[in-house]
């Protein structure tokens, strides 16, 4: 073996070495900084459900059965120990990508709040998802007389105006705020009819049924 192709060996085994030591550095990062992240979020979902429910002192987390662990709802009990209402975590698509959304439901599921957490949205564009005031639309809606505004056409002028170069923003939100309504309405009607929960009249309405 001449020395030429030793000293092309010699830096083979050596890149290969920076490229295991890297890609080992990596990884370690990468899970540390999940932890650090996945924490985080955690907080900002707690203070979120506190703040949609203040009342409420126990949040009783359950699964849907047919979606992934990234939607999940908590019932939310008050200190008499009953039921007040409902929070619903699910993930949406917008602009940025992946957005992080929990929902707070009255008993009859009518929509109490709405808060954006963990997105990627553009600033000053999309990130007004995250005021207070962009929700006001969803608050009070999803009943008879006031169904949930999937589409910009079911909005005001004013509304409109509002979320005009965000429509991806706001049909990220609406898609995956459908499907919440779709799985708890499903979720609560079963919780029901299997006596895990009792409803009183008008608690849960008619056209929420999934039968």
């Amino acid at each position: 073996m001449n020395s030429e192709m030793k000293n092309h060996i010699t830096i083979a085994v050596k890149l290969t070495i920076i490229c295991f030591i890297a890609t080992l550095l990596l990884t370690v990062t990468n899970l540390l900084t999940k932890n650090t992240i996945d924490e985080y979020e955690k907080k900002m979902e707690n203070e979120a459900n506190r703040d949609m429910f203040p009342d409420g002192l126990r949040f009783e987390k359950g699964m849907f059965s047919e979606t992934d662990v990234d939607t999940y709802y908590y019932r939310v009990f008050d200190s008499r120990n009953e039921l007040i209402g409902y929070i619903v975590a699910t993930t949406g698509s917008g602009y940025g990508g992946e957005m992080k959304l929990v929902i707070g439901f009255q008993k009859d599921l009518s929509i109490k709040n709405m808060k954006l957490l963990a997105n990627s949205e553009t600033p000053r564009i999309g990130k007004k998802a995250e005021e207070d005031s962009y929700m006001q639309k969803f608050i009070g809606t999803n009943t008879p007389s006031k169904p949930f505004p999937e589409k910009k056409d079911q909005l005001s002028p004013k509304e409109r105006d509002a979320i005009t170069g965000a429509t991806i923003t706001f049909n990220g939100i609406t898609k995956a705020a459908k499907e919440a309504i779709y799985l708890l309405a499903k979720q609560v009607s079963f919780d029901y009819n299997n006596g895990e929960i009792k409803l009183h009249d008008g608690d849960l309405s008619s056209d929420m049924s999934t039968e």
